[in-house]
This record gives C-alpha cells, sequence and structure tokens, in this order.
C-alpha cells in the first residue's frame, strides 16, 4: 500500500502564525490503479490541532478540472485521531483503474459541528501516472513518463531559540539565524558541558539531542516553548526534532557547539608563615595560597573544606594568583589540613577542584575565664569607700592572662596571676550593680587564640535616695454601714537596690499597716495600709524610714512623697425608718462638695445633694448632712418630706452614699 503524508491548515480567515503554511497547496502523485492511503494532519493557523470528530466530516474531493462541477472521486475521511486533527482517506484500485493518467484537481474541505465549512487543502494538482500493469486489464497500457514524485517535506516547524551553561560557565560568542531579533541561534561557545537548550516549535513533543521532551504551550497560544537540560560531550553539533502526533520525525534545527574548557589548577600551595608567633590557626585568622593555571583565571572558589571556609577571591586575569584564605573553625585538637578551591575564567566557567600540595595546623582551643561567687564584706553584697571583695575565677587553657577595671571602679591584686581567686578593692564609682568592672583578658599563644570574661562587682558608696508613693490623693476610708475598711498600697522605691525590706511608720492615727512587712524589692518594696471609717480624716506624714542599700549605708530619710492623706469613705447604703427623714452615716464627711449618692428607692429617683448642706426644707428626692468633720457619726437628712411620710414599712434606702476623692 503506498501511504501518503499532508498538512492541511483550516482556512477560517485567522492569519497564520510564524512556521503556520500560508499556502498549504500540496502536489499529490500515485499510479493507476493505486492502493493507496492518503494521511491528513489538520491545523489552525495557530499551528495547534483542530479537534474532529462527531458530526464534524472531511471531505476529499477529485475533478478532471477544478471547474467542473461533477466529481471522479468523493471520499469521506475517517477520523484517525480526533483531538490530534489526524484523519485518513483510503483509496482502492478501482478508483482509479479506469481514468486516463494526468493531471487532476483535488481539495479537502471541513465541515464541523455547526455546519461551517472551510477549506484544509485548496484546490491543488493531482497526478495520475500510468501503470504498466493495471488490475482487471488485458494487455498492457501505454507508458507514459512519470510526472515528478511529490515530496513529503517534515512536518510542523521548531527552531532552537537560545542555548545557556548550568552549574558554573556561560554560552558566548552566539551567532544569530535572525539578528537584531536574536530569536534562533546558530552557534556559540560553551565553558560548560551541563546546558539548558530552549525550543520553540508548532508540535509539544520534542528531541533535543538524545533527550525527548514535551514543551508546554506557550503564554499567547499558537505554538510551544519550554528548556530542556542536556548533557554533551565537548565540540559538536546539537540537533533538536520535533515528533508528529503519529511518532513520525518533523522538523528539526542544529546549534553548532564550540567547548571552551575552564582554567585547571596546576599547582597550588600555603606561601608566608603563620600569624606573629602562632604555631597553629584558629578560626578566622587568615593564610596566603599561591597556585597557577593552564588557562587565564580571573577568581577562584575556595570550598568550605579542611583548612578554610567558602570564599570567592577575584584577581585580574592570570595564569597564576596569590589569595588569601580564611581559617575555618575544625575543632580543639591539633589537625593538619589542606585548602581546596577551583578557578574560574572571565566567562564564569569553573575547573575541577584542586587540594593545596601541603598543609597547615588548625587548633581552635581557646583559653575559659570564668568568674564565680563573689565574696563581701560580713553583712554586705557590695562595696563602699575601699573595701575589698574576693572572687573566685576559673582558668583553663592559656599562657597569660590580664586583669584590669574596664570603667576603673577597681584596682586589682596581682592583675597577671593566674590564681583561683582575684582580690579587688574598690577605688572609684559611686553606684554600680549592672555594668561590668572587672576583666579578665587569657590568651593561648600558640594559637593567638583570646578569651574575655567579664563580671560585676557591685558598689555602693553613698546610701539610697527613697521616696513615698500612694495610690490616690485621698486615701478612703471603710468598715461602717457594711462597708469593709480599705487597704491602700504604700511604696518605697529606692534609686537602688537594697540589702533587706525596708521598714516606715505610719502617722499616728492615720491608718494601720497591715501584713508582716514590705515585700518586693530588690528596689521597690510595697505594703498595704488600711483605712478604717472610724480613722480620723486629715492630713499624716509616713515617719521612721530604715532602708539599708548594699553596702551597709542606711537611709533614714524621705526623700519625697512623706504626706498623705485620709479623706472621703466608700460607697454605701443607709436605710430610713418609718416615716423618718433621718438616717445615720456612721463616718465624718469632710468635703461637702465631694458627697454624692445613687437614687431615693421609694421614688426610683436620683438622689440630689442639697445646695445648702445642713438644710432640712422640704425638697424634693433631696438630701444633706447636719455637719461636716474629720470624725463622724453624722445624720443624713431626707428633705423629700411626702416620700419620707409614705415609708409606713421602713424599708426606703438612699443608695451609693460616698465621698469621692
Amino acid at each position: 500500500m503506498l501511504t501518503l503524508d499532508i498538512i492541511g491548515v483550516l482556512d477560517n480567515g485567522s492569519v497564520p502564525s510564524a512556521g503556520v503554511p500560508s499556502n498549504p497547496r500540496k502536489t499529490l502523485s500515485f499510479p493507476i490503479a493505486s492502493d493507496a492511503l492518503l494521511r491528513c494532519r489538520i491545523i489552525g493557523a495557530d499551528g495547534s490541532p483542530v479537534p474532529l470528530g462527531g458530526t464534524s466530516s472531511v471531505l476529499f474531493t477529485l475533478k478532471k478540472r477544478y471547474s467542473d462541477t461533477d466529481a471522479l472521486i468523493s471520499r469521506a475521511a475517517t477520523i484517525d485521531s480526533a483531538g490530534n486533527g489526524l484523519c485518513s482517506f483510503r483509496f482502492v484500485p478501482i478508483d482509479t483503474k479506469n481514468l486516463a493518467n494526468g493531471q487532476y484537481a483535488y481539495d479537502i474541505w471541513l465541515t464541523d459541528a455547526d455546519g461551517n465549512r472551510n477549506a484544509v487543502v485548496p484546490t491543488s494538482p493531482f497526478v495520475l501516472e500510468p501503470a504498466v500493469t493495471v488490475p482487471g486489464q488485458v494487455g498492457t497500457v501505454p507508458f507514459f513518463p512519470p510526472s515528478p514524485p511529490v515530496i513529503i517535506t517534515p512536518s510542523g516547524w521548531l527552531s532552537i531559540v537560545d542555548v545557556a551553561v548550568t552549574g558554573g560557565g556561560l554560552a558566548t560568542n552566539k551567532v544569530w539565524d535572525d539578528p537584531p531579533n536574536n530569536t534562533i541561534i546558530q552557534s556559540c561557545d560553551i565553558s560548560g558541558l551541563n546546558l539548558n537548550v530552549t525550543v520553540k516549535s508548532s508540535a509539544p513533543h520534542v528531541t533535543v539531542g538524545s533527550t525527548p521532551a514535551i514543551l508546554p504551550p506557550a503564554p499567547g497560544g499558537g505554538f510551544y516553548v519550554g528548556t530542556v537540560s542536556i548533557v554533551v560531550p565537548g565540540t559538536g553539533n546539537v540537533v533538536a526534532t520535533l515528533t508528529t502526533p503519529d511518532g513520525a520525525p518533523g522538523a528539526s534545527d542544529t546549534v553548532a557547539l564550540t567547548y571552551v574548557p575552564p582554567p585547571s589548577i596546576t599547582a597550588l600551595q600555603f606561601i608566608g608563615g603563620y600569624p606573629g608567633a602562632q604555631t597553629e590557626l584558629k578560626a578566622g585568622d587568615t593564610f596566603q595560597v599561591q597556585g597557577t593555571t593552564n588557562t587565564p583565571a580571573v577568581a577562584v572558589e575556595v570550598q568550605d573544606f579542611g583548612a578554610a571556609v567558602f570564599g570567592t577571591p577575584t584577581f585580574a586575569s592570570s595564569t597564576s594568583f596569590t589569595v588569601t584564605v580564611t581559617i575555618a573553625d575544625r575543632g580543639t585538637s591539633p589537625q593538619s589540613l589542606v585548602a581546596r578551591m577551583r578557578a574560574q575564567n572571565a566567562a564564569g566557567a569553573f575547573g575541577p577542584l584542586a587540594d593545596t600540595s601541603n598543609t597547615v595546623v588548625l587548633n581552635n582551643l581557646h583559653p575559659t575565664v570564668t568568674f564565680g561567687a563573689e565574696t563581701y564584706p560580713v553583712g554586705q553584697l557590695a562595696l563602699k569607700n575601699s573595701e575589698t571583695a574576693d572572687v573566685a575565677v576559673t582558668l583553663a587553657n592559656l599562657d597569660t592572662v590580664l586583669f584590669d577595671s574596664p570603667n576603673g571602679d577597681l584596682s586589682i591584686l596581682n592583675p597577671t596571676t593566674i590564681e583561683a581567686t582575684k582580690t579587688v578593692t574598690r577605688i572609684a564609682g559611686t553606684y554600680n550593680v549592672a555594668t561590668n568592672n572587672l576583666r579578665g583578658t587569657a590568651v593561648r599563644a600558640a594559637n593567638g587564640a583570646q578569651t574575655i570574661g567579664q563580671a560585676v562587682i557591685a558598689i555602693a558608696n553613698v546610701a539610697p535616695t527613697v521616696d513615698i508613693t500612694v495610690p490616690a490623693a485621698r486615701l478612703r476610708s471603710g468598715g461602717n454601714n457594711g462597708t469593709a475598711a480599705q487597704n491602700h498600697t504604700v511604696s518605697i522605691v529606692a534609686n537602688q537596690q537594697l540589702l533587706n525590706a525596708p521598714s516606715l511608720a505610719a502617722g499616728v492615727g492615720g491608718g494601720t499597716f497591715i501584713g508582716g512587712g514590705f515585700a518586693g524589692g530588690p528596689s521597690t518594696w510595697t505594703r498595704s495600709l488600711q483605712v478604717h471609717d472610724n480613722d480620723t480624716k486629715g492630713n499624716y506624714s509616713f515617719t521612721t524610714l530604715v532602708a539599708t542599700g548594699l553596702s551597709g549605708l542606711v537611709q533614714n530619710t524621705i526623700n519625697s512623697g512623706a504626706a498623705y492623706v485620709l479623706g472621703g469613705f466608700v460607697q454605701r447604703t443607709l436605710t430610713f425608718a418609718a416615716f423618718s427623714q433621718s438616717t445615720t452615716l456612721n463616718v465624718g464627711v469632710v468635703t461637702y462638695a465631694k458627697l454624692q449618692a445613687g437614687i431615693f428607692t421609694a421614688t426610683n429617683q436620683p438622689a440630689l445633694r442639697n445646695a445648702v448642706q445642713g438644710d432640712h426644707s422640704n425638697l424634693l428626692n433631696t438630701y444633706t448632712v447636719d455637719s461636716l468633720g474629720n470624725v463622724g457619726p453624722t445624720n443624713l437628712w431626707w428633705n423629700d418630706v411626702a416620700a419620707a411620710g409614705s415609708n409606713s414599712g421602713g424599708t426606703a434606702q438612699i443608695t451609693n452614699v460616698e465621698e469621692i476623692v
């Protein structure tokens, strides 16, 4: 069976994309009375397959002349792959054995599910070639020189868009097919063998080199584009080929590659000496490395391996270099280690790794300087005047040590002696409990490692300053008329930490401190002062302060806040006896203007304070008190005669009576 392949382009008025034939006419030819299969792939103007199937149909028509009205052959297609736009037409010998050899005309049309009819192969030549033997005929048919054969070109289109080197290196000296657009690459130099090849194609299935891939659709549609990762052996051509939906090879493109190998290190060694008098290296030290390469390099990539940490020192393009590497932390025991690196050329390509031919000794062992407990004079936690303290210190892995006072607070006995206890003396400073003022610097000679330990030796060369605070301008009372005595927090606030809890006395009659003493600390201490309705209202002062600083200096003077006031009382509800206009308020009222109440329950109306204290005039929903004073009791008078007269059960009340702060 003779098989022919053609591509049809749906002519629905759309402009074909790049690579899609704008004139899909195709000359077909086969001998008379052939058993033939014509395969057709139908694509749209954007290059994508046209879906077939359902009620759509594809029709092949053969006429002697394109202007004829009668068809010699009319053949409906067999749908082979609806989603890929593939169909075929089968021709048997009887179809053409009675036709004369020569040129005819044919076309192929698609009628879609909506009834739209469009050409996919416009009117094109169809050549019937003469045959020596025709099935079913006796004798010979005259032989005519054969027509030129039909050349089936590869299906679709494909181009290699670009080449990039991955894993270090560049693609340079690129030659383009379409400058200045630079969308189809022809050749380039590569400095690495791992490549990303970008391909654009009319179909998704491609093979780049020997690597098959499926390209994703382009964002705008109409074609497929993607990057394929490959590995090449060196200089040579890379061919990208499209694969048709039926598995046949389609269009292809080639890019010529020239491999320019990266520089290789040919010699590498540590040079120079250890820093100062060191015989070992610690983390962070530096050392010089010298090397040569077979081709020019502009940088080396130092690996985090052996003696060095990662780094990328650069230099002028040359085949020799000297760079400085930073020493790594490889533990606290001596190790002889190499450095490892690779060279990089100006194109960005890295050569193979190389190790230094010699080693250096690493040991990151550092000294230990750890301060422990301090011993102050008996009964103290800080120094004053010229007092001394002993400080425990742990020292290890060192050759020398120096103790000093960074802020000048202290003098140190035997400052360079390695010993378990250091004695220090205060020589300056007034108060310090937070800033380091004792320092020990230990050095290990072999690697130059230095460790600094620090501590705070408390200084309190002045007595603390103390302020007293209370929560309100007047401390209100309670305890009578169904209320509770009121507890107010008194705070002692010192500008230093105190050695122990301070003590303080309240003014006589000015409330009672409760609890076992002031609590808290180290600089702010609190205690509750209880104020009862029976306490006399008025002005008082705290006295008898004892506040001891860390060095034993005592403060007896209150800097501020010694004065305080008892005044006002908390809310309470009072009940009037039957038909009575007065009831007892068991607390002194000091400031009449600060007296207020809630409601009279008999009228359910707000209780209004009489504008005139002590006035017994008949006023609706009004009250007053008969007397003012620092102590109670006093009478509260109900001015509303009618309301009081209706209180036959003795249940009327005035709520929320209080004197505010």
